[in-house]
């Protein structure tokens, strides 16, 4: 991908130019960034679409006031885990609506603020 957007912005790798700016000029999201957006959207899917076998593996959390908040297993490298860190971090757009649409803006405006 690096060496992609160097072409693409004809840029050397002398002129020593970090990965972020680079990723900052093209527009784009890391690996990383683009990575975390996917599983926001798959999770998303899950609950809108009742897709029991993904969101079975989320427990939602008992007390009332942290019921928009999911449960996290006890592996913190775990794909659920993960996935329930991202969760906690979207907004509340993003967890009520029903529109794709929205879901893609609003994961792709949490993927930008991620670290790259």
């Amino acid at each position: 991908m690096n060496t992609m957007m160097r072409v693409v912005l004809n840029i050397k790798r002398s002129d020593r130019i970090s990965t972020e700016k680079l990723l900052k000029k093209c527009k784009m999201l890391s690996i990383n960034q683009i990575l975390c957006k996917t599983i926001l959207l798959e999770v998303w899917k899950a609950f809108k679409f009742n897709v029991t076998s993904i969101s079975g593996a989320f427990k939602k959390r008992e007390n009332k006031r942290f019921n928009n908040l999911l449960q996290c297993s006890l592996d913190p490298k775990s794909i659920i885990s993960v996935a329930s860190k991202l969760w906690e971090k979207t907004s509340d757009r993003f967890k009520e609506t029903n529109l794709i649409t929205v879901a893609k803006k609003e994961a792709q405006s949490l993927a930008k603020k991620l670290p790259f």
